[in-house]
């Protein structure tokens, strides 16, 4: 299921979603939103789980306010947006070597509408395989180096005497 299944990640994307801002000069810690229990544009509205009122950029993380986290990404060009995550792993396999490993799905720009530029930087209209979120997650801890995942046959210690096998990890 790590490579095989596909879900949409809700707010634990959001976190990817300021390192496309930060990529793309744009994260402002110092922002304050303003959350009425919706983002609305153009008639079109997205919920947010509560009416937060104001709230910084912390605030936005800490209470998951997806109207905070839409408008703060609502100025990142989709373009760019759509590369930041596609430069983390996103809408392509990871290449472990495993058969039946999934895309997953990140629509190419020219498909991106309103409601995906609403909903794709909460985690919506995307959908990730388990081990895409781990790797991306993993390159952000690593300061923005990707580490190739690999399957793991068998855990050796300093004098080769083998530790476990992939049989019993």
């Amino acid at each position: 299921r790590a490579i095989s299944s596909i879900y949409e990640p809700g707010s634990t994307f959001k976190m990817f979603t300021l390192t496309a801002l930060a990529k793309n000069d744009l994260l402002n810690e110092n922002a304050s939103f303003y959350c009425p229990g919706y983002f609305e544009y153009k008639g079109i509205k997205t919920k947010c789980p509560s009416v937060h009122k104001n709230l910084t950029l912390a605030g936005v993380l800490k209470k998951s306010c997806n109207t905070g986290m839409i408008t703060a990404s609502w100025n990142l060009p989709v373009l760019q947006f759509y590369r930041a995550l596609s430069e983390l792993g996103f809408g392509q396999k990871t290449d472990v070597s495993l058969p039946g490993e999934v895309n997953g799905i990140l629509k190419k720009p020219n498909q991106w509408d309103i409601h995906l530029k609403m909903t794709i930087p909460i985690g919506h209209g995307i959908a990730v395989t388990p081990l895409q979120m781990v790797t991306a997650g993993n390159t952000l801890a690593n300061g923005g180096r990707y580490i190739q995942p690999r399957i793991v046959k068998e855990i050796r210690n300093p004098i080769s005497e083998r530790v476990a096998t992939n049989a019993n990890l």
